[in-house]
């Protein structure tokens, strides 16, 4: 029969572990692991919006985008889930490390920032329309006037890393809100 108390031992384990400079190194690592994975995510979903965009605006018999594969989306999803992987494991090791109850709220944020900042660097290398206002048909010469959807998509190269701007901006306030409550609660604790 084991005399130990579940919750002294694991109040122990916790004690023993605050402070832990590999749990620190751990929580480094893991965040900049989380940084290269959300801009690979971000420049995957770019690559998948200039697809959108690009069947949006232009004729479906444009063949200019057709040479490279289309392999971007598919490292933006291993890059998603990198992304998730390694943002619980340096929110876990933070938590740790610090001893708290919960982990910061900070990896979501720089995983959104690198998402932003993915996405934008893929905007940059989005094909431009053969002709503004106008899906061109290079075969049967059957051009179409782009309605309300080809114009949203056509703006997507500025509004979609203004809208992930602003939802990091978001994020952001919201982890330090988070990171405050937690700091309150632990000095009203003690």
């Amino acid at each position: 029969m084991n005399t130990v108390d579940p919750a002294k031992a694991r109040h122990d384990r916790i004690e023993r572990l605050r402070g832990d400079r590999r749990l620190l190194a751990g929580a480094i690592l893991a965040s900049a692991v989380t940084l290269v994975c959300g801009f690979f995510a971000g420049h995957g979903f770019g690559d998948l919006v200039e697809q959108f965009r690009t069947m949006a605006i232009d004729s479906v018999f444009d063949d200019r985008g057709d040479g490279a594969p289309p392999y971007g989306p598919l490292w933006g999803t291993f890059g998603l889930l990198g992304c998730l992987a390694s943002g619980n494991l340096a929110a876990a090791a933070m938590r740790r490390y610090q001893g708290r109850s919960s982990g910061p709220a900070f990896p979501v944020v720089a995983a959104i920032a690198a998402s932003t900042l993915g996405l934008w660097c893929s905007s940059r290398d989005w094909l431009p329309p053969i002709a503004v206002g106008t899906a061109v048909d290079p075969v049967f010469h059957e051009d179409e006037k782009w309605g309300l959807r080809a114009w949203f998509l056509y703006y997507a190269d500025w509004w979609a890393p203004a809208f992930l701007s602003a939802l990091t901006m978001l994020a952001l306030w919201y982890a330090v809100q988070v990171s405050r409550r937690h700091a309150e609660t632990a000095r009203t604790r003690e």
